[in-house]
């Protein structure tokens, strides 16, 4: 597929068609490798639970990882 090449700024972009970006791309960010026989563009795809280990060790830093005490049952009446 040939697409064009277009100056911006100090470089060159081109424009991939919507259907390949949607299909093996995201948004947000793209890895880009040059190879001996070209450029090789690849998707990067979140891992479950990326930057989870990083929001809890905030989250405890922050002391935002302790639940609130339970009254005690006998000085409590639950509403059910």
């Amino acid at each position: 597929m040939m697409v064009s090449v277009s100056a911006t700024g100090n470089g060159y972009g081109i424009t991939l068609p919507k259907f390949v970006f949607e299909r093996f791309l995201t948004k947000e960010s793209v890895d880009m490798e040059i190879t001996d026989g070209g450029i090789l563009l690849t998707g990067e795809k979140k891992k479950a639970r990326a930057g989870w280990a990083e929001a809890f060790c905030s989250m405890h830093e922050n002391k935002d990882d302790t639940l609130d005490d339970m009254p005690c049952s006998e000085a409590f009446e639950w509403e059910w």
